[in-house]
């Protein structure tokens, strides 16, 4: 899956994508022919980072 599709999938932009990958909490993800290709791992590790990014921001892990 192409790193637009992710972003569209989450509602998040591809630069928080890229800033999650640069801060090592995903990834490395698998290029091919230079594109990101995010498979099934890689989306459920994002599905674990945003639910913690919204715990936080609702105050539950403060």
């Amino acid at each position: 899956m192409k790193i637009e599709t992710v972003a569209q999938r989450y509602h998040i932009s591809t630069s928080a994508i890229r800033y999650y990958e640069q801060q090592g909490l995903i990834g490395p993800i698998n290029r091919i022919n230079g594109i990101r290709d995010f498979n099934t791992t890689d989306l459920e590790r994002m599905d674990f980072i945003l639910c913690v990014k919204q715990l936080i921001q609702d105050d539950l892990l403060r």
